[in-house]
């Protein structure tokens, strides 16, 4: 049987959730960000899919590996641009076979202000 992947519910997943300091925000919608993979640098780009403080959940076409430090660019921070985070993968979970659910740790913690400036951009 081939079947897809669906989005990860299994006990890593809800291990990862109960270890998350605090309780991750959904985007109304997926919004798009840059980003950019250490070592190479090479640009990429993904979508945000949820947003705390501390932590960060990216849909991207391609895995990358846990414990790797990734710079997104955040929409919504200051008007008219945005903001470089640094961000640390803590997992990896396939969403298809093409799409990839990346959990992040930031290395700078967001205030709550700062999320919500990001979950409420419109582009």
């Amino acid at each position: 049987m081939d079947e897809q992947p669906s989005a990860p519910s299994g006990p890593a997943d809800a291990a990862a959730a109960e270890r998350r300091a605090r309780l991750r925000q959904e985007c109304e919608r997926l919004l798009p960000v840059s980003l950019l993979v250490k070592p190479s640098f090479a640009p990429r780009q993904g979508l945000l899919r949820e947003l705390s403080e501390e932590g960060v959940g990216l849909i991207l076409d391609a895995p990358v590996e846990p414990g790797a430090t990734l710079f997104l660019h955040l929409p919504g921070l200051r008007r008219g641009n945005s903001v470089t985070c640094q961000a640390r993968v803590v997992y990896v979970s396939p969403l298809t076979d093409e799409l990839w659910l990346v959990g992040c740790r930031l290395a700078a913690a967001l205030s709550s202000v700062e999320v919500q400036k990001v979950l409420a951009e419109r582009r």
